[in-house]
């Protein structure tokens, strides 16, 4: 339990420092007039993240930020881990 719990929250911090990283591209990409419609898959994976991190309690920007260190500094405290490629450390946890 402890593992697979592990492992989905690195994965949730690996996908939000994602997601950190594609701030900037969304925002230079989508100011673009007609470049990207509110139909576009990008588009919609995009506000999908940000309306879920509105609903989290706090503050959109500081969850977007902040969610994924600290995942991982609670992963290193629990496992000794950080975990910050999680599919890298996958099969020495197993052992």
């Amino acid at each position: 339990m402890k593992y697979r719990l592990a492992t989905i929250l690195s994965w949730l911090a690996f996908l939000n420092a994602i997601m950190v990283i594609n701030v900037p591209i969304f925002i230079v990409v989508c100011s673009k007039c007609d470049m990207f419609e509110s139909k576009s898959l990008y588009y919609r994976v995009t506000m999908g993240y940000f309306d879920l991190l509105a609903t989290l309690p706090g503050q959109g920007l500081w969850l977007l930020f902040g969610l994924s260190p600290a995942i991982w500094v609670l992963l290193f405290i629990c496992t000794g881990r950080f975990r910050i490629v999680p599919w890298r450390h996958a099969e020495k946890a197993k052992e």
